[in-house]
Protein backbone atom coordinates (compact mmCIF):
# COMPACT_ATOMS: atom_id res chain seq x y z
CA UNK A 1 0.00 0.00 0.00
CA UNK A 2 1.15 3.77 -0.14
CA UNK A 3 1.17 4.03 3.36
CA UNK A 4 3.49 1.12 3.92
CA UNK A 5 5.66 2.42 0.92
CA UNK A 6 5.73 5.76 2.78
CA UNK A 7 6.98 4.25 5.86
CA UNK A 8 9.50 2.17 4.26
CA UNK A 9 10.92 5.18 2.99
CA UNK A 10 10.77 6.96 6.06
CA UNK A 11 12.27 4.76 7.87
CA UNK A 12 15.22 3.82 5.20
CA UNK A 13 15.85 7.63 5.76
CA UNK A 14 15.99 8.01 9.24
CA UNK A 15 18.58 4.99 9.53
CA UNK A 16 20.60 7.05 7.06
CA UNK A 17 20.25 10.30 8.97
CA UNK A 18 20.89 8.08 12.05
CA UNK A 19 24.11 6.88 10.44
CA UNK A 20 25.56 10.13 8.71
CA UNK A 21 25.20 11.70 12.43
CA UNK A 22 27.22 8.76 14.25
CA UNK A 23 30.10 9.19 12.02
CA UNK A 24 30.31 12.83 12.70
CA UNK A 25 30.29 12.41 16.34
CA UNK A 26 33.35 9.46 15.77
CA UNK A 27 30.82 6.66 16.19
CA UNK A 28 30.66 3.51 13.79
CA UNK A 29 27.30 2.18 13.85
CA UNK A 30 26.26 -1.41 12.24
CA UNK A 31 22.97 -2.99 12.09
CA UNK A 32 22.42 -6.47 11.03
CA UNK A 33 25.40 -5.69 8.59
CA UNK A 34 26.75 -8.96 6.64
CA UNK A 35 30.57 -9.51 5.91
CA UNK A 36 30.79 -7.45 2.81
CA UNK A 37 29.13 -4.34 4.31
CA UNK A 38 31.26 -4.82 7.31
CA UNK A 39 34.70 -4.62 5.60
CA UNK A 40 34.02 -1.79 3.25
CA UNK A 41 32.81 0.34 5.93
CA UNK A 42 36.04 -0.62 8.16
CA UNK A 43 38.30 -0.23 4.77
CA UNK A 44 36.50 3.12 3.84
CA UNK A 45 36.74 4.63 7.72
CA UNK A 46 40.28 3.63 8.42
CA UNK A 47 41.92 3.26 5.02
CA UNK A 48 43.10 0.36 5.02
CA UNK A 49 42.07 -3.10 2.82
CA UNK A 50 40.61 -5.94 4.30
CA UNK A 51 41.19 -9.42 3.16
CA UNK A 52 39.38 -12.79 3.79
CA UNK A 53 41.73 -15.72 3.56
CA UNK A 54 38.88 -17.86 3.70
CA UNK A 55 35.27 -18.21 4.22
CA UNK A 56 33.19 -17.69 7.12
CA UNK A 57 32.01 -20.68 9.00
CA UNK A 58 28.04 -18.64 9.84
CA UNK A 59 26.41 -16.08 7.78
CA UNK A 60 26.96 -12.54 9.06
CA UNK A 61 24.01 -10.64 10.80
CA UNK A 62 26.66 -7.95 12.99
CA UNK A 63 24.90 -5.00 14.80
CA UNK A 64 27.36 -2.99 17.11
CA UNK A 65 28.33 0.47 17.31
CA UNK A 66 31.65 1.89 18.46
CA UNK A 67 32.67 5.21 19.37
CA UNK A 68 36.22 6.75 18.80
CA UNK A 69 37.88 3.15 18.94
CA UNK A 70 40.38 1.48 17.02
CA UNK A 71 41.08 -0.45 14.20
CA UNK A 72 42.64 -2.88 16.48
CA UNK A 73 39.32 -2.54 18.88
CA UNK A 74 36.75 -3.18 16.74
CA UNK A 75 37.98 -6.13 14.63
CA UNK A 76 39.09 -7.67 18.37
CA UNK A 77 35.51 -7.88 19.22
CA UNK A 78 34.36 -8.50 16.03
CA UNK A 79 36.58 -11.55 15.69
CA UNK A 80 35.07 -13.04 18.96
CA UNK A 81 31.84 -12.90 17.82
CA UNK A 82 32.05 -14.13 14.63
CA UNK A 83 35.18 -16.31 14.99
CA UNK A 84 38.16 -15.29 13.21
CA UNK A 85 41.42 -14.01 13.81
CA UNK A 86 43.50 -11.23 12.04
CA UNK A 87 46.59 -9.59 11.19
CA UNK A 88 46.92 -5.73 10.88
CA UNK A 89 49.91 -4.83 8.22
CA UNK A 90 50.56 -1.04 7.98
CA UNK A 91 47.24 -0.77 5.74
CA UNK A 92 46.05 -4.38 4.97
CA UNK A 93 44.26 -6.51 7.20
CA UNK A 94 44.55 -10.54 7.39
CA UNK A 95 41.35 -11.91 7.90
CA UNK A 96 41.51 -15.84 8.89
CA UNK A 97 38.14 -17.45 10.15
CA UNK A 98 38.35 -20.94 12.28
Amino acid sequence: SLVASKLTVFAIFQLALESVRYQKEGKLFLQNADEEEVFTLLEHWYGVKIIANNQPNKRWNYTASYQKKSLEHILTSMAFVMDFSFEIQQKRVLITYH
